[in-house]
């Protein structure tokens, strides 16, 4: 219990640093949230961890364990691919949309990400960095839970 508690909070500070990355890198510095975005992003973000911790990672745990795989090496694997897949899944299931189009402010500059239904390369592009993101967040929280999980065993 201690293990899924402590690998669904280490998401927070997490989440916020990742959403700061882009104010970051353009030098302004970490985003300052009211308090009603703050408790929106807390709540978004601790629901989706839990989810995927109960859904996927005690399942993959056990299974590890059973199959006598359990070491940090491949429940951090099975954490940072897991968010991938889940992506890829996403993407592929989703029709494309002839004549839609759209576009953002990434790091300080408008892109077009999607013209005519299709990713733009600034689209495909951010959607990489949104996989590479999201697979940090599992690499981690594999991580601590790893670490918990065998504490005082291999750990």
């Amino acid at each position: 219990m201690a293990a899924v508690f402590a690998s669904t909070v280490i998401q927070i500070p997490l989440a916020y640093i990742l959403f700061s990355r882009e104010s970051l890198v353009l030098g302004q510095g970490f985003l300052d949230f009211s308090n009603e975005q703050q408790l929106l992003i807390l709540g978004f973000v601790l629901f989706v961890a839990l989810s995927f911790i109960l859904c996927v990672g005690l399942p993959a745990f056990f299974l590890l364990k059973k199959l006598k795989r359990n070491s940090l090496f491949y429940l951090t694997t099975i954490g940072a691919v897991v968010p991938i897949a889940f992506l890829l899944l996403m993407e592929l299931s989703t029709d494309t949309r002839a004549g839609f189009s759209s576009g953002e402010n990434y790091y300080g500059t408008y892109r077009a990400m999607v013209e005519n239904g299709l990713r733009t390369k600034w689209g495909v592009i951010k959607y990489t960095e949104e996989m590479v993101v999201y697979s940090i967040h599992g690499f981690f929280s594999a991580l601590v839970f790893f670490k918990i999980a065998n504490r005082g065993v291999d750990a």
